[in-house]
């Protein structure tokens, strides 16, 4: 009696086992991701002249960036002992580096991590380097004494000063926007500007208009409208985009002078590029 013969089964696929494969394929795209970063990060800081390298400025520590790099690495080569330990059998061995490499070892890497992170962003937070605040290189503090003596010194009526200062800081990220409706909001911004303009010409300059909201956009045309008797000049530069976002709003301006640029040629955009970073061939 015979028996039929099976061919062996054929295995399809990479004979890597998928937990070690989809680490693999994690590590791969980390990799290029980081590589982007640190590429873009060499290329900005070589090809650009006024690239910012002093700590006091940039406030970036880069002993403690680089301790921390350390640490997780560290910390992720334990973890590492202790699986291929458990991957081996070897449960005294696995014990041994789960009760003190990784309970005890990693725990202490992770604590030094995030205490050198908060001493890392100490610096930023009390300069202000902080989302949804402005200019980087005032904090919070220094800000509102600027705004504070900006109004006190246009502003001569202390109950006007009252009423306009909150609603600036508001404009400026600095406080919470106050109660009340929208045009007592532009009132107090255009109060301000018009005190301004009181003493002389009052130049306000907009940059990448295309970008602003309805309510800035809003307020541009009625600063224009309702100080048109005031010597304000209002500089908004801007991309065709704007006529996309608000059709029309150019248009329904008053005392409006409209200039169009035409894109630079190839050849004076890398002359103005060679003039900008020489390095640059």
């Amino acid at each position: 009696m015979t028996h039929p013969i099976h061919p062996p089964a054929v295995k399809m696929g990479i004979p890597i086992p998928n937990s070690k494969l989809g680490m693999w394929l994690f590590l791969g795209t980390e990799i290029m991701f980081f590589t982007a970063f640190i590429g873009t990060y060499i290329v900005l800081y070589f090809g650009s002249p006024g690239w910012p390298t002093d700590t006091n400025v940039t406030h970036i520590k880069i002993w403690a960036g680089g301790t921390n790099t350390f640490v997780l690495i560290l910390s992720s080569y334990f973890v590492v002992l202790a699986h291929e330990a458990m991957a081996l059998r070897n449960f005294a061995k696995a014990r041994r580096y789960l009760t003190w490499t990784f309970l005890l070892l990693t725990l202490l890497c992770a604590c030094a991590f995030l205490g050198i992170k908060a001493y890392e962003y100490r610096g930023k937070w009390e300069h202000g380097i902080l989302p949804g605040r402005i200019a980087e290189t005032d904090d919070q503090a220094t800000a509102r004494a600027r705004l504070h003596d900006s109004v006190a010194e246009w502003l001569s009526d202390e109950q006007e000063r009252r009423w306009v200062e909150p609603r600036l800081a508001a404009l400026l990220a600095l406080e919470p926007m106050p109660p009340g409706s929208r045009d007592e909001l532009f009132a107090a911004w255009r109060t301000f500007f018009e005190r301004v303009a009181e003493r002389g010409p009052a130049v306000l300059v907009f940059e990448d208009l295309q970008w602003a909201d309805d309510g800035m956009l809003d307020f541009v045309g009625d600063l224009l409208d309702r100080s048109r008797n005031l010597p304000i000049f209002v500089l908004a530069l801007t991309r065709p985009e704007l006529n996309e976002h608000r059709p029309g709003w150019t248009s329904a301006l008053r005392n409006l002078t409209q200039m169009s640029l035409e894109p630079l040629s190839p050849a004076l955009m890398a002359e103005m590029v060679r003039g900008s970073w020489p390095r640059i061939s």
